[in-house]
């Protein structure tokens, strides 16, 4: 064999090179550096030590920034860990042009001192000014009509036309979000950021419509432009009307205001709106999301037109109530928020027959009987076993309330939610046996089943959810939560605890990040680990797919090729440049690679042609080399020759040492054999001498 074996992968031809050897690789943190309390992104230093707490949203908190050039006036957010920032939103928002819209100039991962780690931050040019309204106060401005309608609402809904040609749902329009630009006089009004938490998450109850309200805020779901347009109702109505009905009211209450009021009323409380107002308040808050009014009919409305007004939605409510947990309920709706209050006074009220009396009798909705009477068959087809009450509880609620968000344990999420509420309850270390049995138990497939929603993409959701659920049976590395987890949240950086100190969105930050722990001396003993498997095989399955039987093999040098061959694979795939650190440290655990060669001499040939390619860093080559199945088959091939050789060898010795046994006699036997033939030998040299004198006429006497 020849200093160099030639790369050729039994799965996928690899190419030779994918970078010049010269080609420097370039480490995570990708763009950031910290210098003292600066951090560096892109071109912006953001001052750790200058915090600006007028301009924190939420649990987001701002910083000051500026620019490399020196420029000031720059605001950055920087995200937290359990949250997933809306990046792949980021193109979208920047084409958004717009002197209403917060002005975002750089977002990206960087080292945060503070945390010990990289974060996503997003750097915008800040030229808010003050909050409208503070999120510690009563909120009601009462403004006058046409400040509202000049300064306010036409800016607003320019802002709105643009987010809906794009199909960009904003997610936090309130009057705690608006900023007065630096003028008194609001003569410039900028609405603020958006992006470094899921949709909704900061928003009050009072923004959100009463179905996204009953919803935990980590999983209301990506929300629609419907609901920003709910939002920007509320928004209006908070700063025209002089007093807050919901202030201080916990959010139980405000939910069931507005079931019994309706939105407008709830929000609106004693404040008195006529004329045209009355009109484009009502049709913004009206609590079904198909009549709501859309950004076309609000710029119609602007124009002078009068749109016919929208009926309110009447919730369904009994003429006589049920009691339960000694409260009397006449609301459906209501009744189903408190069912996880006691469980198992509801399974008495199902056993003894009372709630689908009262269905039947006092509601007499006899589509509502039939689903409620599908939801306790469904939750018994499971066995009235360990679980049971809660799953009737769930079964229940989603039946009594289509629209809710799902109801299990204390878990309250729409499907499209379930992603971020996962990803917060793995970094956070939060129970993860709750999703498991979402996922096991179809409570998700019964939801959708009962959903009323005709906006809902069912088809969408029953194929997500399928594959969760047979991930979740499954075990083995590349599976069970971890792959729902990816699945479900394409947003959501890798959470392996290999990873946990920087910010991988992609295999290839993914390789940056291995790189830069190698060559700090940080590299680990295997790569892939059950979250690096679900991630890399989300985000492109060709990368590993083929290879998780050798991941999950309990052979330690299959699980060491693997590594090797994923790790390649990504390098080829995406044209990277050479990782050094990562070669070197797999070139410091192939020794058990190696063994598996038979041949001395293929062996010492083979260690040196890979710490050759680990020492420029080509994992293509280092992986095509020790796959190589001509080498293996060659090897294994003059292993097989050499052990019939030596079986033979073994055999005739055996023979000998039988036949020394006994001294006496041994070689005589030979001796005769050889004797013989040498004394035929002779007598055929002389028969043939005398035929050919005889035959030649001359005779032999």
């Amino acid at each position: 064999m020849s200093d160099s074996v030639e790369p050729v992968s039994p799965r996928e031809e690899l190419p030779a090179k994918v970078a010049p050897k010269d080609a420097a690789v370039e480490k995570a943190p990708k763009s950031s550096k910290s210098s003292g309390s600066l951090v560096s992104m892109g071109g912006f230093d953001i001052d750790t030590n200058a915090r600006l707490p007028a301009l924190d949203y939420g649990e987001v908190k701002a910083y000051k920034a500026l620019s490399k050039k020196g420029e000031t006036g720059y605001v950055a957010y920087v995200s937290e860990a359990h949250l997933v920032p809306r990046h792949n939103k980021v193109e979208i928002f920047q084409s958004i042009i717009s002197l209403n819209n917060i002005k975002l100039e750089k977002a990206g991962s960087a080292f945060w001192p503070e945390a010990g780690q990289e974060r996503y931050i997003f750097v915008y040019f800040s030229n808010l000014g003050k909050k409208l309204l503070e999120e510690n106060v009563e909120q009601a401005l009462g403004l006058k009509n046409e400040i509202v309608y000049e300064r306010i609402l036409k800016p607003m809904a320019g802002l709105l036309q643009d987010f809906r040609d794009r199909d960009f749902v904003h997610g936090s329009i309130c009057a705690t979000n608006l900023y007065n630009g630096g003028t008194n006089n609001l003569s410039k009004v900028i609405l603020g950021e958006c992006l470094t938490t899921p949709s909704g998450y900061n928003q009050s109850l009072i923004y959100e419509p009463i179905e996204r309200c009953m919803s935990d805020p980590i999983a209301r779901g990506p929300g629609t432009r419907a609901s920003d347009m709910y939002a920007f109702g509320v928004t209006l109505a908070v700063l025209l009307r002089q007093n807050d009905p919901l202030d201080k009211l916990e959010p139980n209450e405000i939910i069931r205001k507005k079931i019994e009021l309706g939105s407008y009323a709830a929000i609106t409380g004693k404040d008195r709106f006529t004329g045209p107002i009355l009109e484009l308040l009502r049709g913004l808050l009206h609590d079904d999301a198909s009549q709501r009014w859309t950004i076309d009919e609000v710029v119609a409305w602007m124009d002078g037109r009068r749109l016919s007004p929208k009926q309110p939605v009447k919730k369904l409510v009994a003429p006589r109530p049920i009691i339960f947990a000694n409260k009397k309920y006449l609301y459906p709706v209501m009744l189903a928020m408190d069912l996880q209050k006691s469980p198992g006074e509801l399974k008495k009220h199902i056993e003894d027959g009372e709630l689908k009396n009262w269905i039947n009798r006092a509601l007499e909705k006899q589509e509502l009987f039939e689903r409620v009477e599908e939801a306790i068959t469904t939750a018994k087809n499971n066995g009235q076993t360990a679980g049971y009450e809660e799953r009737l509880v769930s079964m229940v609620s989603m039946a009594l309330d289509g629209d809710a968000p799902i109801r299990y344990g204390k878990m309250l999420c729409y499907p499209d939610g379930v992603g971020s509420a996962l990803a917060e309850a793995m970094v956070l270390k939060g129970d993860l046996n709750v999703f498991a049995e979402l996922f096991m138990q179809n409570i998700i497939m019964s939801w959708l089943k009962f959903q009323t929603n005709p906006t809902v993409d069912i088809g969408a959701l029953v194929t997500k959810f399928d594959s969760c659920r047979m991930f979740v049976r499954q075990k083995n590395i590349g599976f069970g939560l971890e792959r729902c987890l990816y699945l479900l949240n394409p947003e959501v950086r890798c959470l392996s605890d290999k990873l946990k100190n920087y910010y991988v969105l992609s295999p290839e930050d993914m390789m940056l990040a291995f790189e830069d722990m190698c060559q700090n001396g940080k590299s680990p003993s295997l790569f892939i680990d059950r979250h690096i498997a679900a991630f890399l095989s989300v985000k492109d399955p060709k990368i590993i797919d083929s290879y998780l039987p050798e991941l999950n093999s309990e052979e330690h040098y299959k699980k060491i090729m693997a590594n090797l061959v994923c790790m390649a694979n990504i390098q080829r795939r995406s044209q990277l440049p050479y990782f050094p650190g990562i070669a070197s440290a797999f070139a410091g655990q192939l020794n058990v690679m190696y063994k598996r060669f038979h041949d001395r001499t293929i062996r010492d040939k083979m260690q040196k042609s890979v710490e050759k390619f680990a020492a420029e860093g080509d994992l293509i080559k280092m992986a095509a080399l020790l796959e190589n199945p001509e080498v293996h088959q060659k090897d294994f091939q003059a292993f097989k020759s050499a052990m019939k050789e030596y079986d033979d060898l073994r055999k005739e010795s055996l023979r000998l040492d039988l036949k020394l046994v006994d001294k006496a006699t041994f070689g005589l036997a030979t001796g005769q054999e050889a004797a013989a033939l040498i004394s035929s030998i002779i007598a055929a040299i002389i028969i043939l001498f005398v035929s050919f004198l005889f035959l030649s006429g001359g005779g032999v006497f």
